[in-house]
């Protein structure tokens, strides 16, 4: 049986990996002025059925498409392009740079769509509710 996700991360789990430095991650919670420490990134910036949709003729509850595509074209890539900017910081290696340029600037795009704020513009009930969200 495949399970159906239903925490949807705003911020792609690939990302906050990058600040695990073996610690857990370490979380400003600026509302209560205090630190949480997290062991895994599964479990903060979260929002429940943030990208599940819902099919209008039957009525059925698709909690797994959009996180599905979403990782399969974004995500999975991520660390592959992240290295060959590292590369070029570091070791100044600049062969068959466009394809990550261009990763790079659709991902942002991507990015700033799966943002909290712009799913609140297009469905304002969906997000940011106390029961929904997770930091």
């Amino acid at each position: 049986m495949v399970s159906n996700p239903r925490k949807h991360h705003y911020i792609p789990q690939v990302h906050l990996k990058k600040f695990n430095l073996g610690e857990g991650y370490h979380v400003l919670h600026k509302d209560q002025n205090k630190i949480t420490t997290y062991k895994s990134a599964k479990s903060f910036f979260h929002v429940r059925d943030l990208n599940t949709t819902i099919d209008l003729l039957s009525h059925e509850i698709d909690p797994k498409s959009v996180e599905q595509e979403l990782t399969n074209k974004w995500d999975n890539l991520f660390n592959h392009h992240y290295n060959a900017i590292n590369n070029i910081i570091v070791q100044n290696v600049t062969t068959n740079i466009s394809d990550t340029y261009k990763y790079f600037f659709e991902y942002g795009l991507v990015t700033h769509f799966r943002s909290l704020k712009q799913v609140k513009t297009y469905n304002p009930n969906s997000v940011d509710t106390p029961k929904n969200r997770t930091v």
